[in-house]
């Protein structure tokens, strides 16, 4: 099967007409889930990236993106897992927390994972 973009062109199609480095952006609440789905992209790309800045309401109904920040523990299970089981690097895209030192706590916990 195949995977496509917003404009229903094959993602294939995609990374091969790439003319640098590409990060894949997942999001989700599950880590085995996330890992799953990186790693059909995984050798394809320079990064696979976990999104925990989405603020927008899908994010909210399905408890990922911005709203799993409340839950540090498992944001650094997500980054734990995809450290530990994808052949590409793992970066993290998160929102600042309304406290600076809760936000440089949670960095540097997702640093560690």
């Amino acid at each position: 099967f195949q995977y496509f973009d917003g404009d229903q062109e094959p993602l294939g199609n995609i990374i091969e007409k790439s003319n640098g480095p590409l990060i894949a952006q997942f999001c989700g609440n599950d880590p085995k889930t996330v890992v799953n789905a990186a790693k059909y992209v995984q050798d394809k790309v320079a990064a696979c990236d976990l999104n925990l800045g989405c603020p927008q309401k899908i994010a909210l109904k399905g408890d990922y993106g911005a709203y799993l920040l409340k839950n540090g523990n498992l944001c650094a299970e997500i980054v734990n897992e995809m450290s530990n089981n994808l052949t590409c690097a793992t970066t993290v895209k998160m929102r600042c927390l309304n406290d600076a030192e809760k936000t440089i706590s949670l960095a540097l916990k997702l640093q560690d994972a």
